[in-house]
């Protein structure tokens, strides 16, 4: 049963893969034909450097948060559709309203970048099917920040390594000597196994659902707003790993003056450029969903001991 969903998930990617290809040829007519939004984003140095010389709040939108914003359907997703999450993600989208907050997007897949060719096939496909839906929402005049600072290795070339380390050193100094709140999934396991976050003064965590968090929503954003009031706001940082409902949330949580940052897959992609992977593989006691083997055996006894220590609140 187990193989015969394993070619069945394997003819899937293979269809898509080849609908993206396809579809990727026909980017620069439509690019040409300003059939897709033409915006410009900070460099991925630039919005590192942002998040912990400004101290920043962020928001970031790839391809999954602009398909919830749409309500296109997203599938193989820990997140359901819901009327609410689009209209919210439309709003955060739009917003200019306050100072240290800022909306993030990826580079757009033009000559020049460095994607990997299958990065650049996928997001090329992305915005020919949806680009002339998204085109109205997006300011031309606004410089976003780069969302790929969650994600500066496995996406890019190779030789994009170094670059990648500068972008990790930055997040690190943004939480360097400060209470550092992780608001996280089930399995998520932010920071745990690595040194991602040796450098914070003391982490503590709120364990969110692993899937459809944003039905937890008030939960969730009441348990954070009590928890960041126990510390001194300019001695907290708030990292959010939680998909579609973490764009959110930091924009929420931003608006009371607390520094919340989208973290995303950071941790992830730090296991992976400290091991010189070169494709997505699954990491031990971790949730890897882009992984052929999304969980991978248990965290080690100290780690695990660790992370349970650091959990003030569950969902």
């Amino acid at each position: 049963m187990l193989r015969k969903l394993r070619q069945s998930l394997s003819k899937i990617a293979f269809l898509t893969s080849s609908r993206d290809f396809i579809l990727s040829i026909f980017y620069p007519l439509f690019r040409w034909r300003h059939r897709i939004p033409d915006y410009t984003v900070y460099t991925l140095q630039e919005s590192s450097q942002k998040v912990f010389q400004e101290n920043i709040s962020l928001s970031r939108y790839g391809d999954g948060e602009l398909r919830w914003l749409l309500g296109v359907p997203v599938t193989h997703s820990f997140q359901k559709n819901d009327e609410i999450l689009s209209k919210r993600l439309t709003e955060v989208f739009k917003s200019r309203d306050l100072s240290h907050f800022a909306v993030a997007l990826p580079d757009l897949p033009n000559r020049g970048t460095s994607y990997k060719r299958a990065e650049k096939i996928a997001w090329r496909a992305f915005w020919v099917r949806y680009g002339m839906r998204l085109k109205p929402l997006i300011d031309s005049n606004y410089v976003y920040q780069n969302s790929s600072i969650t994600r500066p290795y496995m996406p890019y070339e190779f030789n994009h390594r170094n670059l990648a380390a500068e972008v990790f050193d930055n997040l690190k100094y943004s939480w360097n000597n400060k209470t550092t709140l992780i608001i996280e999934g089930k399995y998520t396991r932010f920071g745990i196994g690595d040194d991602l976050l040796s450098n914070a003064k003391n982490v503590k965590r709120i364990i969110c659902p692993d899937v459809d968090a944003f039905e937890a929503y008030k939960s969730i954003y009441d348990a954070a707003v009590e928890t960041c009031q126990m510390f001194s706001l300019d001695k907290l940082i708030v990292l959010v790993a939680l998909g579609p409902t973490a764009t959110v949330l930091c924009y929420d949580l931003a608006k009371l003056g607390v520094q919340a940052v989208d973290i995303g897959h950071a941790d992830i992609e730090y296991s992976w450029y400290q091991s010189e992977a070169r494709k997505k593989v699954s990491i031990k006691g971790k949730y890897v969903n882009e992984a052929k083997e999304p969980f991978v055996g248990e965290l080690d006894k100290k780690d695990e001991e660790l992370y349970h220590r650091q959990i003030i609140r569950t969902i």
